[in-house]
């Protein structure tokens, strides 16, 4: 299990865990980002910028911060 943040650019793996807390569960809920749902890390910045996602043929940005909060399964 690897976080988003720690995965390299063109990996793609699946959602096995998402970080406890109301207000993040009800972010990624609204981005359709689910356990269970695979997605591909399309970029990252320098110095701990966007990490930009790709699923279901949709490209997302989210924080850094966020990014470590995901879990993944490759």
């Amino acid at each position: 299990m690897i976080s988003l943040a720690e995965m390299k650019v063109n990996e793609t793996g699946v959602i096995v865990s998402l970080a406890e807390g109301d207000q993040f569960q009800s972010k990624m809920n609204s981005l359709n980002i689910r356990i269970g749902k695979k997605l591909k890390k399309v970029s990252n910045s320098i110095l701990k910028g966007p990490v930009v996602i790709e699923m279901d043929n949709t490209q997302v940005a989210i924080g850094f911060g966020m990014a470590q909060k995901i879990f993944l399964e490759l």
